[in-house]
């Protein structure tokens, strides 16, 4: 059966370890970044950890912004899309790959109920996606596919100052723009 914990000052070292040996952890998941960007910021912390037979197998960050319009829980630890759950690399393709999401999602959802959240969001990482795992777990109620931003540069740009000055610097800097999949 697979047990979900949250990460609190004497359970951090497994978490670290977790992740260090996790192949689809980023940066942005660590204990490390988010004592980085806890100064920052208002948001609190609630990193959680799935187990089995006592055994690490999957970790998700988390945060919870509180303001006046309602609480938000999201697993982006505040600076771009690395969020979402690691597994441990022997559950890929596993039935406990998929348990492990659920429960990871379930402590998740069920702390933002409890911190009166009105929000709940978990991006994905873009390098590793388990697309057909947070669907099946999460059901979720708004769904983005496929939405980019970009810059047309063929055209004038229309920015202001600080945005034409950044892409200049970054043509004069051999920023090559592509087209890709």
């Amino acid at each position: 059966m697979i047990t979900v914990e949250e990460v609190n000052e004497s359970n951090e070292d497994n978490y670290s370890s977790f992740l260090n040996t996790a192949q689809e952890s980023l940066t942005q998941q660590t204990i490390e970044w988010r004592n980085v960007i806890q100064p920052l910021t208002n948001d609190e912390p609630r990193y959680l950890l799935a187990k089995e037979e006592g055994k690490v197998i999957g970790a998700l960050p988390a945060f919870i912004y509180r303001c006046d319009l309602g609480n938000i829980m999201v697993s982006i630890p505040h600076a771009g899309p690395y969020g979402g759950i690691v597994t441990e690399a022997a559950l890929q393709q596993s039935t406990k790959k998929r348990e492990a999401h659920k429960a990871l999602t379930a402590e998740m959802l069920r702390i933002a109920k409890s911190n009166k959240c009105v929000l709940a969001t978990i991006v994905t990482p873009a390098f590793f996606t388990d697309f057909e795992l947070y669907m099946h777990t999460v059901w979720p109620e708004m769904f983005l596919e496929n939405r980019h931003l970009y810059i047309d540069l063929e055209k004038p740009l229309d920015f202001n100052r600080s945005v034409n000055r950044n892409v200049r610097e970054a043509e004069e800097k051999g920023v090559a723009v592509a087209e890709a999949q």
